[in-house]
């Protein structure tokens, strides 16, 4: 059994590997029935001359739990940010004075007027994350967000990554004992990052670990104070704009094959896309207007008539993802009007 300080270094070592991208488990909770879990849990325990329910005496109770938290994630996992300690620590000053430009009046430069633009590089992201200062945008208070540390008992927590795997966090426990982990997950070395509406940003495989120990446990928080359907977008716009690299090797992408519907499970062409170097830049749902503004931008862009369309669906769908029906029905709208001339063509 591992002391403290081996499974904090362990761990924190696991956090940054993840910050990174690390490989994804076998097992996931949403397909993985209690009574597997159970059987490859005791054999993880027993393997370390532990019993599972000596250590875990609840594992029934808070796994079954853990399924029906994990059936609120909507996100895969390479659809996630890709942040480390350090970038949550500088995303939280940047929030907090107020620099990255999320709301109007936005700077007026090569970026466009969206809260959190597709496509960002190195350096037009450094452009981005300084553009909400009073000497761009001319308001020193519009863009600023609160954030604040709270403790919060992990069982309130929501996951938004739909893929959670059973064994990268059972296996933690299972070496290191309950009271190890216990030390580490509520000790100040381990922090969520999570929305207005207690959605998690980042720390599910935690979330899953504290979970299985005692739902009750109260753990750090760092709520930033935007609803998940804004400060996903905005995670994911703000990983492009430091130069981190999504979670694509470990989930490689599958593109969509002909005839196959755009909502199609076979594909992963949500968020990815079929060739990045002829994207649609600054394309948005933050509100119905931005939509329409991105509709004109499709139209304008150039791009042959069946890439206007496809554009147009992956942000319906993006839109759609995030609840955000109304902007969706504005790309809805613009691709019937597209399908129409699709039928005039083949006459």
């Amino acid at each position: 059994m591992h002391s403290f300080l081996e499974y904090l270094t362990d761990e924190l070592t696991t956090i940054l590997a993840e910050a990174g991208g690390a490989a994804a488990g076998k097992l996931e909770v949403l397909s993985t029935s209690l009574n597997i879990a159970r059987s490859f849990a005791e054999k993880k325990f027993s393997a370390n001359n532990l019993e599972l329910d000596k250590e875990l005496p609840n594992f029934d109770k808070n796994y079954t739990l853990a399924q029906r938290q994990a059936k609120l994630g909507f996100a895969k996992r390479k659809d996630m940010p890709v942040i480390s300690n350090n970038d949550v620590k500088l995303l939280q000053k940047r929030l907090s004075k107020g620099t990255i430009d999320i709301n109007k009046p936005f700077a007026k430069n090569d970026l466009p007027d969206d809260p959190y633009p597709d496509g960002l590089t190195k350096d037009t992201g450094k452009v981005w994350v300084s553009s909400g200062l009073k000497k761009n945008d001319g308001d020193a208070k519009d863009d600023i967000v609160k954030v604040s540390n709270e403790r919060i008992a992990v069982g309130n927590l929501k996951p938004i990554q739909a893929q959670i795997y059973f064994d990268k966090s059972i296996k933690k426990v299972s070496k290191s004992g309950v009271e190890s982990s216990k030390n580490f997950l509520t000790s100040k070395f381990n922090n969520f990052v999570v929305s207005k509406d207690n959605r998690i940003i980042d720390g599910h495989h935690r979330f899953l670990t504290t979970v299985l120990i005692d739902p009750k446990i109260k753990v750090n928080c760092l709520k930033i104070d935007l609803p998940i359907k804004e400060l996903l977008p905005l995670t994911l716009t703000y990983t492009d704009a430091i130069g981190n690299v999504r979670n694509e090797e470990s989930n490689p992408r599958i593109p969509r094959k002909k005839g196959q519907p755009a909502n199609s499970k076979k594909h992963s062409d949500l968020y990815t896309d079929e060739n990045p170097k002829d994207t649609i830049q600054g394309l948005g749902f933050k509100d119905v207007a931005t939509a329409e503004a991105s509709v004109k931008k499709i139209e304008n862009s150039g791009r042959k008539h069946a890439h206007k369309i496809q554009a147009a669906v992956a942000m319906e769908q993006r839109a759609r993802e995030m609840g955000k029906t109304s902007e969706a029905a504005v790309y809805r709208k613009y691709i019937d009007k597209m399908k129409e001339k699709t039928k005039e063509k083949n006459k």
